[in-house]
C-alpha cells in the first residue's frame, strides 16, 4: 500500500497520552514482532511484565479510532555525572503490523519526543536501548538528535541441572534499605544509576556470609518465542540446539523462558559466588537460563565478564544493545558521558 505523505497523514491521526495499561495496549504489544535481522522476537507475557513496571504512561498514535503506534515510558531520577536528574526512559515503541511502512512510526517518534521534551521542562536525559543491529530505528533516532551513551553486553547464564544453595533466601522487607545502600555504593559514579532502585520483594534473592550480604540480584521471568537469530551461531542455536534434548533445557526458541537479572549487587574481590547465587535462583524457579545487559567499562561489571563458569549459552547468542540518549544543547558534553561506565535498571523493560 502506498504511504501518504507525512502532512497528510497528520491530519488524520490522534495522538492520546494514557497511564493505566489496557487490553488494547497489551493486544497491540502481543502482534508485535521484535528486533531485526539479528534476533526477531514476540513478547508472549506483556501484561506480566508491564504490571511489573510502575509509573508507566503510554504515547498513543490512532487513526480511526485504532492504535497504530505507541510507546511507553516513565520519568525518575538517575545519576548523570554525579548528580541526580530528572530523566525520561522510554520503550515498547511499536508500530502495528498492518499499519507498517506508512510513516506511522516516524510519526510516533518526532511527536513523542517533542511531549517528553515537554513533561521533562528541557532538562536531563531521555534515553532509551536499542539492539545494535537494528540500523533503521538507530539512524531514524539519531536523526532525531539522540546520541549513542555507550552500549550494554547481552550475556546469558546457563545451566543444564541447576543446583539450588541453602544460603540463598529472599530479601526481606527490613533488609531493603540495605541493599538499596550496598548498590548506590557499589555503582556509584555509573550513568544512569537509579535514586529509587523500586526492589521487589518476591523477586530479589540474597546470599548472605557473616558480614552480611554478599551477592543479591533480582529475577524477573520473561518468555518468548524467537523466530530468528543471525549469524552462524545464532543459526545453529535457533534450528540445531532444540533437536538435542540436553540443550533445549536452556534454549527452546518456540518458547523461550527465562530469568531477566537486574541491580545485580556481588562484594568487590567475591565475584564469582554470585554464579552461586544465580544458579539457586534458577533451580527455585524451575528454569535453566538467566540473561543479564552488562557494562565491560564498568569496575562492577568487567570482572564478572572475565570469570569462567557462565555456561555454554553465552557463547552462542552474546548480542549487545546501544543506549541512546537525548538532551538539549550545552546541558551535558557528549565526551564527558559517553566515558562514564552505565547500569541498567530492571525496572527499564
Amino acid at each position: 500500500m502506498q504511504s501518504m505523505p507525512p502532512a497528510l497523514l497528520e491530519d488524520v491521526i490522534h495522538i492520546e497520552e494514557r497511564r493505566p495499561l489496557s487490553e488494547e495496549i497489551v493486544s497491540v504489544l502481543e502482534q508485535v514482532v521484535w528486533g531485526t535481522d539479528e534476533a526477531r522476537y514476540t513478547l508472549k507475557n506483556v501484561r506480566e511484565i508491564l504490571q511489573h513496571t510502575t509509573g508507566f504512561q503510554y504515547f498513543l498514535v490512532r487513526r480511526n479510532g485504532k492504535i497504530v503506534a505507541m510507546r511507553a515510558d516513565q520519568v525518575k531520577t538517575l545519576q548523570v555525572n554525579g548528580t541526580w536528574e530528572p530523566c525520561l526512559y522510554h520503550s515498547m515503541a511499536a508500530v502495528v503490523p498492518s499499519a507498517l511502512g506508512r510513516g506511522f512510526g516516524r510519526i510516533m517518534y518526532g511527536k513523542s519526543l517533542d511531549y517528553y521534551k515537554r513533561k521533562l521542562n528541557e532538562k536531563g536525559i531521555i534515553y532509551a536501548y536499542v539492539e545494535t543491529g537494528n540500523l533503521k530505528s538507530l539512524h531514524l533516532s539519531e536523526s532525531l538528535g539522540y546520541r549513542r551513551l555507550g552500549q550494554f553486553q547481552v550475556i546469558a547464564f546457563s545451566r543444564f541441572f541447576p543446583k539450588n544453595s541453602s544460603g540463598v533466601t529472599l530479601l526481606q522487607e527490613h533488609e531493603i534499605p540495605w541493599i538499596d545502600h550496598l548498590l548506590k555504593e557499589r555503582y556509584h559514579g555509573h550513568l544512569l544509576l537509579e535514586k529509587d532502585p523500586a526492589i521487589r520483594l518476591g523477586s530479589y534473592y540474597v546470599l548472605k556470609d557473616e558480614e552480611g550480604i554478599v551477592a543479591g540480584v533480582q529475577a524477573d521471568f520473561q518468555r518468548w518465542q524467537i523466530h530468528s537469530l543471525g549469524g552462524f551461531g545464532g543459526s545453529v542455536a535457533r534450528d540445531l540446539l532444540p533437536h538435542i534434548p540436553l540443550m533445549r533445557r536452556i534454549f527452546n526458541p518456540d518458547d523461550f523462558r527465562f530469568l531477566k537479572w537486574g541491580h545485580v549487587y556481588v562484594r568487590k574481590g567475591r565475584e564469582k559466588i554470585l554464579f552461586e547465587l544465580m544458579e539457586a535462583v534458577l533451580a527455585r524457579q524451575g528454569l535453566h537460563t538467566g540473561i543479564g545487559y552488562f557494562d565491560r567499562r564498568s569496575p562492577v561489571d568487567g570482572p564478572l565478564l572475565k570469570k569462567q563458569g557462565w555456561g555454554v549459552l553465552r557463547h552462542l547468542v552474546e548480542t549487545s544493545v546501544q543506549v541512546l540518549g537525548y538532551f538539549q544543547e550545552g546541558q551535558y558534553k557528549l565526551t564527558d558521558l559517553q566515558k562514564i561506565p552505565l547500569v541498567i535498571s530492571p525496572n527499564d523493560p
